[in-house]
């Protein structure tokens, strides 16, 4: 039986991580971006700011699908921030792609040093019924076949 893609992305999870600098202080990127995707946003580490290169505690919580965490990223400077979200169904997860860039193109900005990471899982319960399995995948038919430009269009 063939699937579409919209019934396979309907059995997967997004999480994801967005790298981007902004001059707005922690307590207005917190409630912007809060107001922005309709979620609440979190600072789970005891700091003294973004502009310390130490960390004091480890993260006090982890997101979900109600909760993003925004922390420093040390990767690109004492200015880049990460925000993290939990595992978002595929189309929640598509639309909060968009609000963020349209977020950060309003209020901030990024550069080489910034990425999103996007993670997929697919849901056991939710495989089609059972009649599909991501441990089926001919992975080396995937990467050979995979058309990258779809990705960079």
């Amino acid at each position: 039986m063939k699937f579409t893609n919209e019934q396979i992305l309907n059995t997967s999870q997004c999480g994801i991580e967005f790298e981007l600098y902004s001059k707005l202080s922690e307590k207005e990127v917190v409630a912007s971006l809060s107001k922005a995707l309709g979620k609440k946003i979190v600072v789970p580490y005891e700091i003294s700011g973004f502009n310390t290169t130490e960390v004091k505690s480890k993260p006090t919580e982890k997101p979900d699908a109600k909760k993003f965490i925004l922390t420093p990223d040390y990767s690109g400077g004492p200015d880049l921030r990460e925000l993290v979200t939990g595992p978002l169904p595929y189309a929640e997860a598509r639309l909060i792609i968009i609000k963020m860039f349209k977020w950060i193109t309003e209020n901030g900005w990024t550069t080489d040093k910034c990425g999103i990471h996007l993670n997929i899982s697919f849901i056991p319960e939710l495989h089609l019924l059972g009649r599909w399995n991501i441990m089926d995948l001919d992975k080396l038919r995937f990467c050979l076949t995979f058309d990258e430009n779809f990705i960079y269009n």
